[in-house]
């Protein structure tokens, strides 16, 4: 139903036994108390039990109570609207909240909006210290730098960067930039980068990739000297170790070959 009308006055008891006793069930149906006495102290109680609104029967009260019932049903509806978005909110700002990765929010001015808990974790500054700032500093804290894309532009991307924390680590994050709209005519409101720390994951594969090289470059060396003359060993020590050097990074240093001679 759209909504109760109840009497005060009723066979086996009053009207606020029935209204006390209409959320005890579970329904939430709105209740538009009628009585014909004009007390303000049974108004009072209505309301603080949950009716939406209070009439008095009179001479005149008949031709108004349509309009009345349509107020109590649109403020009805309007109340459940706003408590919907409150619940909504406060199930987004809890996501917000126990998400693992660091989530950046900032408006269509480049104003930062959101700076969650693992973001405050992760790149060292607090919610107090980035909430209401310029999204600047922030983007040019990566390397490469971050480049906030146009409203028709690729948005969503996995991107790999080094940040420098507010401690001066460069850490290495997996990001992702997307757009956000208002979600009736598209139109974007803002933005949200979301990040998750790979340092260590980079850290392994560098270790992995300088193994990999290092293995390639003994094996090369190895044919080489296989393949070599007596009298080529020599400058084949040469090349070789000019090789080492090079992926070494030698600068400036030498060895000292000895022969027999």
């Amino acid at each position: 139903y759209d909504i109760i009308l109840l009497d005060y006055r009723l066979p086996d008891g009053t009207g606020l036994d029935a209204l006390g006793e209409i959320p005890r069930r579970g329904y939430k149906t709105p209740v538009l108390m009628i009585t014909g006495q004009g007390d303000e102290r049974l108004a009072v109680q209505s309301l603080q039990l949950g009716a939406v609104n209070y009439v008095v029967k009179g001479g005149d009260y008949l031709p108004t109570l349509p309009t009345v019932i349509q107020r109590a049903i649109r403020e009805h509806q309007l109340q459940l609207s706003v408590q919907r978005s409150l619940e909504q909110i406060q199930y987004q700002a809890l996501l917000l909240n126990n998400v693992r990765d660091a989530i950046v929010v900032w408006d269509i001015d480049g104003k930062i909006t959101c700076w969650n808990p693992a973001a405050e974790s992760l790149f060292g500054w607090k919610e107090s210290e980035r909430v209401e700032c310029s999204i600047e500093n922030y983007c040019r804290a990566f390397t490469p730098e971050m480049k906030v894309p146009s409203p028709d532009g690729a948005s969503g991307q996995q991107v790999e960067r080094q940040y420098q924390s507010k401690d001066n680590n460069a850490i290495w994050v997996s990001s992702r930039l997307s757009l956000r709209d208002n979600g009736s005519d598209r139109q974007i409101i803002g933005y949200l980068d979301f990040s998750r720390y790979i340092t260590k994951r980079k850290q392994a594969e560098e270790k992995l990739r300088y193994r990999v090289e290092v293995e390639e470059l003994i094996t090369s060396i190895s044919t080489d000297f296989i393949n070599l003359e007596p009298d080529q060993i020599d400058q084949g020590t040469n090349h070789s170790l000019k090789d080492i050097g090079s992926y070494a990074g030698a600068d400036g240093s030498f060895v000292v070959l000895l022969t027999e001679e």
